[in-house]
């Protein structure tokens, strides 16, 4: 997922804390150089705090 879809999803207020949470985290690199962000890292994201998971 770009960067785009990422903010249209969690919502622009978070993106600080979500790249906080993605530090370790692998991520792929699209074409134009751009982040690839999993979409499995962005639902685990949108969990409670408490609930999310790391892998």
């Amino acid at each position: 997922m770009k960067k785009q879809e990422v903010l249209k999803k969690i919502g622009k207020k978070h993106w600080k804390e979500f790249l906080n949470f993605m530090k370790g985290q692998t991520v792929g690199i699209n074409p134009d150089g751009s982040f690839d962000y999993y979409e499995q890292d962005v639902e685990n994201f949108l969990r409670k705090p408490e609930e999310r998971f790391w892998d």
